[in-house]
């Protein structure tokens, strides 16, 4: 569920490419 909290944290923006690195 650590992605879950990138996702909440971090701009959509951002969280195209950290969602994909960490997934």
């Amino acid at each position: 569920e650590g992605f879950q909290v990138h996702e909440i944290l971090i701009p959509e923006s951002d969280l195209k490419p950290s969602f994909s690195a960490e997934h």
